[in-house]
């Protein structure tokens, strides 16, 4: 008969290890997520239409959880700047399909004919959305 017996002191020590190298990990991740959620944040600034500059000084990033990231603004006509309002509102940013955010703004009131939409936000994360995923794969793929 052949046996092979490890004891709980080497368990032990590769468990230790196995958390080192994903505290590591997870740490390169949050540097990921975190650098490309400022540049989103920098992005949508400098899209954004500018009037009196109050909706572009509202754009803030947010940490949500260790890995979590959001990017956004409080003031309340940005969604009709991002989409447009009535006959002119745009579901489709950068080839994605945002009709469930979006189709709401086509009952709002922009004027006649309604406002079209000078999307900033979605269009910044869309740009970013390539270049986020290779970044991930490179840090998890890392040795």
């Amino acid at each position: 008969m052949i046996k092979a017996e490890i004891s709980q002191a080497e368990i032990n020590k590769a468990i230790g290890k196995l958390d080192l190298l994903l505290k590591k990990k997870r740490d390169q991740v949050e540097v990921v997520i975190n650098h490309h959620a400022l540049k989103i944040e920098s992005a949508a600034k400098n899209r954004v239409p500018t009037d009196s500059g109050r909706l572009k000084s509202s754009i803030k990033t947010e940490k949500l959880g260790e890995l979590g990231r959001k990017v956004y603004t409080n003031v309340e006509y940005a969604p009709y700047v991002e989409f447009g309002t009535y006959g002119n509102v745009e579901t489709t940013i950068s080839g994605v399909d945002y009709s469930s955010v979006a189709l709401p703004f086509k009952r709002s009131n922009g004027g006649p004919g309604g406002m079209p939409g000078r999307s900033f936000l979605f269009r910044s994360f869309e740009e970013a959305r390539p270049k986020i995923i290779k970044d991930l794969k490179k840090v998890i793929n890392a040795k």
